[in-house]
C-alpha cells in the first residue's frame, strides 16, 4: 500500500513559489500605487506595469484565488461533517450538498462552483 503524504492548504501556501510570487506582486503593486490604502474603491496608480510586472500581478492573483478555493475545500470537510438532519432540515429537503453550497456562498465567492455541483 501506498503511503504517500497527502498535500495540504499549508503545505501549497508556505511552497517557495507561492510565496515568491504574492511577495513579488505586493512589492510591485506598492511600487505602482498612488494610494497606499487596500481598501480604496478605485486605486490610482503612478504608472503601468511593465508587462514582466503584469505577468507577475496575473500569475499573483490567480494563486490567490487558488489558495482561497484551496483553503475553502480544506474546510468543506469540516462544515460536513457538522451537518445534521434535524427534523425541520429533512422537512424542508436540505441535503448536505444545499448545506455547503450555502456555507460557500455566504462565506465567498466559491458559490458558484458548488452550485454547478448541484
Amino acid at each position: 500500500m501506498n503511503k504517500e503524504k497527502s498535500i495540504c492548504y499549508k503545505d501549497i501556501e508556505e511552497h517557495i513559489f507561492v510565496v515568491t510570487i504574492l511577495q513579488s506582486s505586493a512589492k510591485i503593486l506598492e511600487n505602482i500605487r498612488e494610494v497606499d490604502s487596500i481598501i480604496a474603491v478605485k486605486t490610482i496608480y503612478k504608472r503601468a506595469p511593465t508587462i514582466p510586472e503584469n505577468y507577475c500581478l496575473h500569475v499573483g492573483s490567480s494563486l490567490a484565488h487558488i489558495l482561497t478555493t484551496c483553503q475553502q475545500l480544506e474546510h468543506s470537510i469540516f462544515f460536513l461533517s457538522t451537518f445534521s438532519k434535524s427534523k425541520k432540515i429533512k422537512e424542508n429537503n436540505i441535503t448536505a450538498a444545499h448545506y455547503l453550497l450555502y456555507i460557500m456562498v455566504v462565506s465567498s465567492d466559491f458559490g458558484f462552483l458548488c452550485k454547478s455541483l448541484l
